[in-house]
């Protein structure tokens, strides 16, 4: 690396410099202040909490439906027949009977109980309390001191010299912040609801007029239920970051 080295001639010359010597000398007093303590104290009172639990309750609700059953019933026409003999024939009244079945129904009414939970709430007593601050005066002594400067002149002998400038070039590192993207993947969780059919095996009884039979039934409800996905989103943002570089300069520096 090419250096530029300059070398002057130094003379000492001797002079006569005046001095002024100043000494402070304090000077105090007592003073007194009066300040304001803040002094803390606990102001307490009782309160009405709202305290709420959820909990578990059975809710019954009335489901009526249609139960049906066949019997026979006997149905008679009056018809026409014809009576004959050897000699002649006459028309005959009579009853034609048939048994034709027919179909019953009632509404029935069915209980189907759910277990839900309901938000269970009560009031407790309970104390709150705050920090109250009281403003207290009170007297402070302070001490006050000026100093007075007492001042003499000296006269004191001194060398003088005279300086050079000594220069080479170096590498000087300048750096500047710059803006980057800087970018990273962050997971999270991705939920949906969907409903579930879940079916239980249950036991209705039938009744017709004269018994009642227990049948075997299945009973289904819509359950909500939560499906959730680890999903990946890439996230960027503008980042300050320290770009360097090297460039010649000229140092200097005065020499005695």
């Amino acid at each position: 690396v090419p250096t530029m080295q300059c070398k002057d001639v130094v003379d000492q010359v001797e002079k006569q410099v005046p001095r002024e010597v100043c000494v402070d000398v304090p000077q105090c007093r007592t003073e007194v202040d009066t300040v304001k303590e803040a002094v803390t104290r606990k102001e307490c009172k009782q309160v009405n909490e709202k305290v709420c639990a959820t909990v578990p309750q059975e809710e019954c609700k009335d489901v009526s439906r249609s139960q049906c059953s066949t019997s026979v019933e006997r149905v008679c026409n009056a018809v026409i027949e014809k009576s004959c003999n050897e000699v002649t024939c006459v028309d005959v009244p009579t009853m034609q009977c048939n048994d034709v079945p027919k179909e019953n129904c009632v509404d029935v009414v069915d209980r189907q109980c759910n277990m839900v939970h309901v938000n269970n709430c009560k009031t407790v007593p309970s104390m709150q309390c705050n920090d109250v601050v009281d403003q207290v005066e009170k007297q402070v002594p302070r001490e006050v001191c000026v100093d007075v400067p007492q001042c003499r002149t000296e006269v004191d002998t001194v060398t003088e010299a005279i300086t050079r400038r000594e220069c080479k070039q170096v590498d000087e590192q300048v750096c500047a912040t710059v803006p980057q993207e800087e970018c990273k993947d962050v997971s999270r969780s991705q939920c949906s609801t969907s409903t579930e059919r879940v079916c239980n095996a249950v036991t209705k009884k039938i009744c017709n007029e004269e018994t009642c039979v227990d049948v075997p039934a299945m009973q289904c409800n819509d359950v909500p239920k939560e499906n959730c996905v680890d999903v990946v989103d890439r996230q960027c943002n503008m980042v300050l970051v320290n770009n360097c570089k090297t460039v010649p300069t000229m140092q200097c520096k005065d020499v005695v």
